[in-house]
């Protein structure tokens, strides 16, 4: 009799892990569903982005830089938002809760935007702070983005990730080190003992060479991947690369012909050419 009961408990206890289980799915797959819309409109708003600040460059006195608001603010809403329901899928199941992860996100999204609104006020010329004490806000999110990428370097080292863990360690110490010099550079832009633009866009040729050859293995190491996926993303280098370039002869040689919109132009297409498969995956579900 005592076994019948047992075998009975267990069974119940099956059932209900079952259950479970299923409704555990039927959440992710929601939550996936939602992350996809909110990753289009964050696709979306980037190519705005990108697409209005081709046009301020091109058209500097028809278009105010606050115009450059809407799209950003669109495109981080956006990634807090699918980043947010990621991190709620990962807790799916879990007694404690990514409080941490959540913090951080959101922390990011709000000095990132306040990092944009106070740029928009000095480049029209609202406030005469310093760049430096502007971009307080972006060292703030370049922070939380270094502790995200020690957050997931264990996760890396299991997969045996070697490559992509130098790469991303590479582009966020020299985009790092990039922001702190531009903004120091542009305050003091008038003095002769500070370095020149080209030396100060070094450390970011460094990180996009490094991407370089990283796109060049990734199309002979992913074979699974689809061709027009690899060959893009190596494209999407070689775009970023060019547009850096072309920014350093803008700042450099005031006697150029090279229109200030080029570089933001080439933005916009490797940013295109990036993203695209994936956003054509999504739509292909």
């Amino acid at each position: 009799m005592q076994t019948n009961n047992n075998l009975s408990l267990d069974q119940n206890e099956d059932q209900e892990a079952l259950l479970n289980n299923s409704q555990h799915l039927e959440t992710l797959e929601k939550i996936f569903k939602i992350t996809d819309i909110f990753d289009v409109i964050f696709f979306i708003g980037i190519i705005s982005f990108l697409i209005v600040l081709t046009l301020k460059l091109a058209l500097p006195t028809k278009f105010s830089w606050f115009y450059l608001l809407t799209p950003s603010v669109v495109a981080i809403i956006a990634f807090s938002i699918s980043t947010n329901l990621f991190i709620q899928a990962i807790d799916i199941g879990k007694k404690s809760k990514s409080w941490f992860m959540y913090l951080s996100v959101n922390v990011a999204s709000v000095s990132t935007v306040s990092y944009l609104i106070v740029f928009c006020l000095k480049m029209e010329k609202v406030i005469m702070t310093n760049w430096m004490i502007i971009s307080i806000p972006l060292f703030i999110t370049l922070f939380i983005a270094g502790l995200h990428l020690l957050y997931k370097l264990p996760i890396h080292l299991n997969d045996k990730s070697y490559f992509e863990i130098v790469l991303l360690s590479v582009y966020f110490i020299s985009f790092t080190v990039f922001t702190g010099f531009i903004h120091h550079k542009i305050d003091y832009i008038t003095s002769k003992d500070e370095p020149s633009f080209l030396n100060i866009f070094i450390v970011l040729f460094i990180g996009t060479g490094l991407h370089l050859v990283y796109s060049i293995y990734y199309i002979f190491k992913y074979k699974e991947r689809s061709l027009i996926e690899r060959i893009l993303k190596f494209v999407s280098v070689l775009l970023l690369i060019s547009s850096l370039i072309l920014m350093v002869l803008i700042l450099n040689i005031s006697s150029t012909n090279l229109q200030s919109f080029y570089p933001a132009m080439l933005l916009l297409f490797s940013y295109i050419s990036f993203s695209f498969y994936r956003i054509y995956e999504t739509f292909q579900k």
